[in-house]
């Protein structure tokens, strides 16, 4: 029995997704990860691992930019 693609990367997704990247702090949401700098540190933060509700994404892709832009 062979592994297909998306079976791989969901393996990985669901292995890797709630592990902090070093320097950052990880909040988990349910359909989304963000690892962000420390506060007062300065520095960037990221999302990944999204799974953005179909019809909701240009939504949620806001209310992201929202949250980063009060910080």
């Amino acid at each position: 029995m062979s592994t297909s693609p998306e079976q791989l990367f969901e393996a990985f997704r669901l292995d890797r997704q709630d592990l902090a990247l070093d320097g950052y702090e990880l909040e988990c949401l349910p359909h989304l990860r963000r690892h962000t700098a420390p506060a007062g540190k300065g520095g960037e933060s990221l999302l990944c691992f999204s799974r953005l509700d179909a019809g909701q994404e240009r939504a949620q892709i806001r209310e992201q930019i929202e949250h980063f832009r009060r910080r």
